[in-house]
């Protein structure tokens, strides 16, 4: 292979030529190189020179990555001559490579050791132990960024190495790798989260290395994380206390210059932090709560002084819903108790609950802007880690031991709340908007997004709620004329909500409205109205005929017969030529051919 080094570089360099013919050409290339014995090692030595260019050793690294995932388990493409190679220089490489180079390395390594840790890979956990070991005794001689560097890469290889441990299922043979795993590891993580915590806490740092002590102790609190997932291990239960001391210290830390500006994007690194903290304060309480007991008062006030500090930037999403599930946890746990109190209740719902529910300037600008996202994350519940879907599956979490307290409580703020967007709509519209969802959380008790609520709160009137709050936002709107469009989306997401529980007699009234807002340019809106009118002509009632029992739907062919030309018409222009795709409205032209039946015939003709 003379001169291969020179050919997988120009190669490389070509992948990234904005030339089409010139990045494909290069990348048929490489692939014709890859079962060429030495090619894997040939890549990796020239992702190691210093001399290279980075942006080359970065496209190299991230073409060895690939190679590696789609040949690693046939011997013909990658021998094992070259696996050998491989994996006995990729550490010490990986460990000498700038992050971005380095990240897709450790990436690399935890693909292969998925095939070969620990029975054909016996040398990979004590090699990174013992590196690990040997930067520690440096960092307590010298704390510059070389090393910092080092140790770093070291806990995102160990981070990547483990995390698989959340994902598999149990079984001996997994147990017994996580054991083998903690004999290794389980003394040097837990002396290296000691050591760095110290340095955090009560040491100074320059700012060149304190991204660095701040991205170790996420990644020792993530490796951590990962090792408990399955079992608690005896090592970690003993030393628990060095553990969550040092997370209720760090929960509380605040350092200004470090944690940036309130206007950041991105959360700092002291906000990473705060978070895989709060995640694996989430899985003691859901799986060792009473080890954990001891530590949980002092953790949760630590949680609460947080989320309440924290304002509604999105660079404190990841606290704030890490936070908010944490409390959750600790409602339907058995220490639910601590939160029985009526004035922690109102503190909850006040200071937790309600800022996190409000509609937020970023919110509005994706109901604008990227209308399709805002349904995916609203209506089909794709917003999991979202601050109101972390609010309101707390206020769910109360519900289950206290739902008549939490129910009352609650319902005063909805009360004022409403009171506030009588007084002053165009002002005070937001208040409306979070009311909806805080009664949609307290009324629900059971159900599905594909269903519907099958069953709802009977201390929550959800018919009354909808005739007076609900109905009349559908009935004044117009195609037109929408002052406050996203109070028109929650009314229609409401409607669709709570179907099942809306009288056969105001059925038909809430189709025309929804048909009539078909023809709003929002696309949030008429899609909403698509939906909903998809999801009314599937709601079934149970009849009984003599001793037999069926369901027939609610709003039926005879029901449609009526509004199906006007519908249809409606349906149509929104997927006409030209028009934008929406696969709400097509479900809901199928859906509306279904029960139509027969009467669609003279419709299409």
């Amino acid at each position: 292979m003379e001169g291969v080094d020179q050919q997988i570089y120009h190669c490389i360099e070509s992948t990234l030529s904005p030339d089409p013919n010139l990045r494909s050409k290069g990348e048929r290339t490489l692939r014709s190189l890859e079962s060429q014995q030495g090619f894997s090692s040939l890549l990796l030595h020239l992702i190691s020179l210093h001399s290279i260019p980075i942006h080359i050793r970065q496209a190299a690294s991230v073409y060895l990555k690939n190679s590696v995932k789609r040949n690693w388990e046939s011997n013909e493409l990658i021998s094992n001559q070259d696996k050998s190679q491989l994996k006995s220089n990729l550490i010490t490489i990986m460990l000498q490579c700038p992050s971005i180079v380095r990240k897709q390395l450790s990436e690399m390594l935890s693909i292969i050791a998925e095939q070969e840790f620990p029975q054909s890979w016996p040398d990979l956990l004590p090699e990174l132990t013992s590196k690990l070991n040997q930067t520690l005794n440096a960092l307590q001689k010298q704390s510059d960024s070389v090393v910092w560097e080092t140790l770093q890469g070291l806990l995102y290889t160990l981070q990547s190495l483990f995390d698989r441990y959340r994902y598999k299922f149990r079984s001996d043979e997994l147990f017994t790798e996580i054991k083998y795993s903690l004999e290794l590891i389980q003394v040097p993580l837990t002396q290296c989260f000691g050591l760095v915590s110290e340095i955090a806490l009560h040491s100074k740092y320059s700012s060149e290395v304190v991204s660095f002590v701040f991205d170790v102790l996420e990644s020792c609190v993530t490796i951590f994380h990962s090792l408990c997932w399955q079992d608690l291990p005896e090592y970690f239960e003993d030393h628990m206390n060095q553990w969550m001391n040092a997370f209720l210290s760090f929960l509380s830390f605040e350092n200004a210059q470090i944690e940036g500006s309130i206007d950041d994007l991105e959360p700092s690194c002291v906000d990473k932090l705060h978070a895989v903290i709060l995640e694996v304060c989430d899985l003691y309480e859901r799986k060792y709560e009473e080890e954990f007991r001891p530590y949980l008062q002092n953790i949760i006030s630590a949680c609460w002084s947080l989320l309440v500090k924290r304002g509604s930037a999105p660079k404190y999403d990841l606290i704030a819903t890490r936070g908010i599930a944490f409390l959750t946890t600790v409602s339907k746990s058995p220490d639910f108790g601590l939160f029985q109190d009526v004035a922690i209740l109102q503190q909850i719902c006040e200071k937790i609950v309600i800022p996190n529910v409000e509609l937020r300037d970023e919110d509005e600008e994706l109901f604008e802007d990227n209308p399709l996202e805002y349904i995916r994350r609203d209506m089909e519940g794709s917003d999991a880690e979202s601050r109101r879907r972390s609010a309101v599956e707390l206020v769910k979490g109360l519900l289950i031991k206290f739902e008549e307290p939490v129910t009352k409580t609650f319902s005063a703020y909805v009360n004022s709340m409403l009171t506030q967007y009588a007084s002053n709509p165009s002002v005070n519209w937001k208040s409306k908007d979070s009311a909806v969802y805080i009664v949609t959380a307290l009324g629900w008790k059971s159900g599905t997004q594909t269903s519907g609520a099958t069953e709802t709160s009977r201390l929550v009137d959800i018919v009354d709620f909808f005739k007076s709050q609900i109905a009349p936002e559908l009935i004044s709107a117009s195609s037109n004329s929408i002052p406050f469009p996203v109070l028109i989306a929650d009314a229609i997401r409401f409607t669709t909500l709570f179907r099942n529980q809306i009288p056969t007699e105001l059925l038909l009234q809430v189709v025309n409205c929804c048909q009539t807002l078909l023809a709003c340019p929002i696309v949030v809106i008429h899609s909403y109205a698509a939906i909903c009118i998809e999801r009314l002509l599937t709601v079934k009632d149970q009849v009984t005929e003599g001793v037999t029992q069926r369901y027939v739907l609610r709003f039926g062919q005879v029901q449609l017969l009526p509004i199906l030309p006007s519908l249809l018409a409606s349906l149509f222009a929104l997927i006409a030529p030209g028009k934008p795709e929406n696969e709400y409205v097509m479900r809901c032209v199928l859906r509306v051919i279904v029960t139509s039946q027969t009467s669609i015939a003279p419709q299409l003709s």
